[in-house]
């Protein structure tokens, strides 16, 4: 898909999305007071951002995939959230497919085998989660104003945006495609 498709679609299912909520507030920190259906909507968009970003991710040669599965493993206690996640489990981009992993606790992130991790902002606050202790070769995804991931999900103006910190995915040897590089919000 071209940057300019990716862009559109990006765009347009956020405007079908966010045009229902109105967001002046970080993802998990202050959602609560929505109704269930905006929850539902936001939940759905930041799903399809992490499907995206795994098609537009390569990781080091080193890296196995085991069965041709990049595994997103998912830090989030909240049960919208994993509902909406388990929706893009077993999707396929090419000859990969996407595996969702539920962890337990911040010692399963630690100790599993993630190509990505994603780490809800209230679980990264109660948790206490170090990110600097994922395996290095972990495409870390946060949200909120803890501290940050190489992808970093946000809320400005209405709008679920992504900051990439290009300069800390290149150090973990992790490639972001220029097509996902032009839609982010950059950092370094």
């Amino acid at each position: 898909m071209r940057a300019s498709k990716l862009a559109n679609y990006l765009r347009g299912m956020a405007v079908a999305v966010l045009a229902l909520i109105p967001m002046d507030y970080s993802i998990a920190a202050k959602t609560t007071a929505l109704p269930s259906y905006q929850l539902k909507s936001a939940y759905a968009l930041r799903a399809a951002y992490l499907y995206h970003f795994f098609r537009f991710v390569t990781w080091p040669d080193n890296i196995v995939f085991n069965n041709n599965q990049v595994v997103l493993c998912v830090l989030s206690s909240d049960k919208e959230d994993l509902r909406q996640l388990s929706l893009i489990d077993n999707k396929k981009t090419g000859k990969m497919t996407l595996r969702i992993l539920h962890l337990a606790d911040k010692k399963a992130a630690l100790s599993n085998n993630c190509h990505m991790l994603y780490i809800s902002e209230q679980l990264q606050r109660e948790s206490g989660l170090d990110i600097t202790q994922i395996d290095k070769s972990t495409l870390t995804i946060t949200e909120g104003d803890q501290p940050p991931g190489i992808i970093n999900l946000f809320f400005s103006d209405r709008r679920l945006l992504f900051e990439i910190d290009l300069l800390k995915a290149k150090q973990q040897g992790i490639d972001i495609s220029s097509k996902l590089m032009r839609l982010s919000r950059r950092r370094r």
